[in-house]
C-alpha cells in the first residue's frame, strides 16, 4: 500500500495530492528495470529485509539519492528532524491504526511541527507513505513502488525539495504479520 501527501504553505495556498496503491511482490518485478531504481551492486541490501532498522535506513537512503542522481534532480540534505517526522507519522499511523497521512484525523503538518521542523513562513512539505509485507517491505519493493506510481515519483523526484528524512517500523499491522511501514518526509524551507 502507498500513499502520498504533498503540503504547500507559500503565504495561505495550500495544494494537496494524495495516492494508494497497493505493494505486491508479483507486479515489483516489472518495476525493477525503471532506470532511477539503483542496481542491487550500488545498494547492496536494498533487496533484502534481513538487516538491522539502521541498515534498511541507510538503503533506502541510498536509493532515494540514486534516484535523484539519475533524474537530475538536486542532491537532498538528510535531516534528523524529518527522520523524526516520518518516525512520528509512522508511529500515529501505529496507534491509531490506520494507513494514512492524517491519522485519527490530526493536521497533516502536526508531525512535521511536533518534530521541530521550522513551519513558520513559506514552507513546503511532502510525504510518501507505503507498506509491504516480508519482501515486498524491502527498500528495493517499496523504492520501486513508489517510481511506478506518477504522483510518488513526482514527489521522490521534484526539484523543490531541500532535504528528506525517512522512517520504518516493521512487524504487525492491519492484521498482517512481518510488515514494514515506510514514510519519507521531504521539506523545503
Amino acid at each position: 500500500m502507498l500513499g502520498l501527501w504533498t503540503h504547500r504553505i507559500p503565504a495561505l495556498a495550500t495544494a494537496v495530492v494524495a495516492a494508494a496503491l497497493l505493494v505486491g511482490s508479483s507486479s515489483a518485478s516489472s518495476r525493477q528495470t525503471d532506470p532511477l531504481l539503483a542496481p542491487p551492486s550500488v545498494c547492496p541490501g536494498s533487496a533484502s529485509t534481513a538487516g538491522t532498522t539502521t541498515d534498511q535506513l541507510d538503503e533506502m537512503a541510498c536509493l532515494v539519492a540514486y534516484a535523484r542522481t539519475q533524474a537530475n534532480s538536486p542532491a537532498l540534505h538528510e535531516s534528523k528532524t524529518l527522520d523524526r517526522a516520518a518516525t512520528l507519522k509512522i508511529d500515529a499511523d501505529l496507534r491509531c491504526g490506520q494507513f494514512s497521512h492524517t491519522p485519527c484525523s490530526e493536521q497533516f503538518a502536526s508531525v512535521f511541527a511536533a518534530a521541530g521542523y521550522p513551519m513558520g513562513g513559506g514552507y513546503a512539505v511532502g510525504e510518501n507513505l507505503a507498506f509491504g509485507q516480508n519482501r515486498a517491505g524491502s527498500p528495493r519493493q517499496i523504492m520501486a513502488a513508489w517510481l511506478a506510481s506518477p504522483p510518488h515519483r513526482q514527489n521522490l523526484l521534484s526539484g523543490q525539495w531541500k532535504s528528506f528524512g525517512l522512517g520504518v517500523r516493521v512487524g504487525s499491522f492491519l492484521g498482517y504479520s512481518g510488515v514494514a511501514i515506510w514514510a519519507n518526509e521531504f521539506g523545503s524551507r
